[in-house]
């Protein structure tokens, strides 16, 4: 959890793009180089957006903007602000920005074997094998995503916990192989993510 300010850019108040400005502190501890967007959930019924991380976010401008951003601190009366004080919210950070980097990765490479071939040559951040394991995760918990939705399901305790370690799980190299200092067979990579995220949870 961090802090984020309000941002615009110029004066022209019928032209502006709004953001969401976030300090260098918060930006390299939250977030990731290789990210070229990130999911935000707007408040209110604003949704979420995805938002592009242009290269200045990481040298002088780190900002979330977008118009989607702007039309809703526009609706939502945090926009305009008085001068000098802008409004500040608060942001929780999840792991859906990088669940929707694996999807758009998975949906790619799938693609080309959907299509009957039998190599890829998709870029690739996780190789299959890791692309399987992740998707034996994700998506029963998108089911019951759904299935909450739609007002037949309650995520429990345990299904949040493990929305939250999907980000860490899949950012981890080599997530398949036993942690250096593993335990034994029980002690893997997911079964630590999963146990911190239930004390957080």
């Amino acid at each position: 959890m961090f802090e984020a300010r309000g941002w615009k850019n110029g004066t022209n108040r019928s032209s502006l793009t709004l953001g969401l400005a976030i300090s260098p502190q918060d930006r390299d501890r939250n977030f990731r180089r290789a990210w070229k967007t990130v999911a935000v959930r707007l408040p209110g019924r604003c949704g979420t957006t995805i938002v592009p991380l242009t290269p200045s976010f990481w040298t002088t401008c780190p900002e979330l903007r977008s118009r989607h951003i702007t039309a809703c601190l526009r609706a939502s009366g945090a926009f305009p602000w008085p001068l000098g004080h802008p409004p500040r919210f608060t942001i929780h950070a999840t792991g859906l920005a990088r669940f929707i980097e694996w999807l758009r990765e998975f949906y790619r490479v799938r693609g080309d074997f959907s299509h009957g071939r039998l190599t890829t040559r998709q870029p690739m951040v996780w190789n299959a094998t890791e692309h399987l394991t992740l998707a034996a995760i994700a998506f029963p918990l998108v089911v019951r995503c759904l299935l909450q939705r739609a007002g037949t399901y309650t995520l429990t305790h345990d299904d949040i916990a493990a929305i939250e370690a999907f980000e860490p799980f899949a950012d981890q190299a080599g997530f398949l192989q036993p942690p250096p200092d593993s335990g034994g067979s029980m002690d893997a990579w997911w079964a630590r993510m999963l146990t911190r995220a239930k004390s957080r949870a």
